[in-house]
């Protein structure tokens, strides 16, 4: 049997909600879906050019480490939000 092990941060899980706006475009919405307790790990991260013109793109990788959850699945809706 797996330990919990070291899970002393609060991680708020949520999902991408599309829903129709009040002018009749699409509109984008974060939900929340839980908030659980889970371990953070820093990877690593980078910055790149993004266009021949100029400007950055900041990129960082990050694991989060959570108990299962029933009805939670990480998914390209999904998203965490940590702090």
């Amino acid at each position: 049997m797996r330990l919990a092990g070291k899970r002393d941060q609060r991680i708020l899980i949520e999902a991408l909600q599309v829903d129709k706006g009040t002018s009749g475009g699409m509109q984008q919405t974060w939900v929340p879906v839980a908030r659980v307790w889970g371990s953070v790990r820093h990877l690593s991260g980078n910055e790149k050019r993004a266009t021949a013109v100029g400007g950055l793109v900041a990129e960082a990788r990050t694991e989060f480490e959570i108990l299962y959850r029933p009805g939670v699945i990480a998914t390209c809706d999904s998203g965490v939000n940590h702090g």
